[in-house]
């Protein structure tokens, strides 16, 4: 390959990274030393995250765009195997292989929207988020968390956040575009970042009504506003700046869902 298939979206290494972290500060055994499963779990996931560019490089591009290609999944591969028996180790193998399974599935179904050149599609985005999610519950089972409920709220809560995220940075990059062409930017993509976030809202609060989170859970979504600021100071920001927001914006999400989730 002519360039390292790192992935550049810098959303989605907070989208694993942030979830995992949540998982394991939720977990019974969070105060625990750092272990060998819990290093093995982050290899896993990175490894596997690692390995999608070049595995789709490998199966849809020719074969003079494949060089390299070989080399690079060993390597990612190599991680992701070393990840899962460092990983197995954990005395809560049980609940680990489940949400390892689910992960698995995941990944298989959104390289499958690759293989079709649709992962950059509505379902294609979320099918990535959920599985990048993932990291949230098996965090949790690394800490020895076996509680189901809470499981799921550490993958819900972390995908609804993230998932907000979709149609607002679509909406800052038209905007971008359309302010350097000239042009008013699409109404309906704002629609969708305004449907996003009723989404996240209405979706943390039902997990309230139902009992699985304290009413106060949806402060932990605050970080959205923070994606307006720009707004009030009347500036369009560049692709980068959007970029770097969502890292600490996600760091802000990380500290507060620790707080109150």
């Amino acid at each position: 390959m002519a360039q390292r298939p790192v992935p550049r979206e810098h959303g989605a290494w907070m989208m694993l990274l942030v979830p995992y972290a949540l998982g394991l500060v939720e977990g019974p055994e969070h105060r625990l030393r750092l272990g060998l499963d819990w290093l093995g779990g982050l290899l896993f996931f990175l490894g596997g995250f690692l390995t999608r560019a070049p595995l789709v490089a490998l199966l849809t591009e020719r074969p003079e765009r494949r060089v390299g290609v070989g080399r690079w999944l060993y390597r990612t591969g190599t991680i992701t195997i070393a990840g899962a028996v460092l990983a197995a180790h954990s005395p809560n193998r049980a609940f680990l292989a489940l949400w390892g399974g689910v992960a698995l599935l995941l990944f298989l179904l959104y390289l499958g929207f690759c293989l079709a050149r649709a992962q950059r599609s509505l379902l294609g985005e979320l099918i990535g988020i959920l599985g990048l999610t993932t990291a949230g519950p098996i965090g949790y089972a690394l800490a020895l968390g076996t509680d189901e409920t809470r499981a799921l709220v550490l993958w819900v809560v972390p995908t609804l956040y993230f998932a907000s995220s979709i149609g607002y940075v679509r909406w800052r990059v038209d905007r971008w575009k359309a302010q350097r062409r000239g042009e008013p930017p699409r109404r309906e993509l704002l629609a969708a970042v305004i449907g996003g976030y009723v989404v996240a809202v209405l979706g943390t609060a039902g997990l309230g009504v139902i009992g699985w989170l304290p009413p106060i859970a949806v402060v932990a979504l605050m970080p959205i506003l923070g994606r307006h600021l720009w707004d009030l100071f009347g500036r369009t920001p560049s692709v980068v700046q959007v970029g770097v927001s969502e890292i600490l914006l996600s760091l802000l999400f990380f500290f507060l869902a620790a707080r109150f989730l």
